[in-house]
């Protein structure tokens, strides 16, 4: 029920189920990845990075917990943590379009414009839309 109250932008009511859901199974990590993305979202990153090491801790292939990460690091400025992290989220799955965009968009950022076009173009054709001339599409 924690996704249902996460879509629904209830987010202290879905942390509190992924909490229950947490200590009921101890053993997955994707419990620990959803509360760090709501934490992310709330702009409480040391929570977040919190919940995500966790989730990393149990399975370091959790590319949500990976995806997390380098969102955190992306909001902090720290492009190249950021990138690390990204890229081991679509290594590991690489159809994770919102991966895909903030790893081109964190490569654009360090000046890496051919692997930010990649990733654009990867996160396109997995359906994020990105509006024409934005930062990321120009030269």
């Amino acid at each position: 029920s924690g996704k249902s109250f996460e879509y629904a932008g209830s987010w202290d009511r879905a942390l509190e189920e992924y909490r229950k859901a947490a200590d009921l199974d101890t053993a997955n990590p994707d419990y620990q990845a959803s509360q760090g993305m709501i934490y992310a979202r709330k702009l409480l990153y040391n929570r977040a990075q919190s919940s995500f090491q966790r989730a990393l801790e149990l399975d370091p292939q959790n590319a949500r917990s990976l995806y997390g990460m380098g969102l955190i690091h992306r909001d902090r400025e720290e492009y190249d943590a950021a990138i690390r992290y990204l890229k081991q989220a679509v290594t590991i799955d690489p159809s994770f379009a919102n991966a895909h965009y903030l790893l081109a968009k964190s490569s654009y950022s360090v000046g890496e414009l051919d692997q930010a076009r990649h990733h654009m173009e990867t996160a396109r054709k997995l359906g994020i839309r990105v509006a024409e001339g934005s930062e990321e599409n120009q030269d």
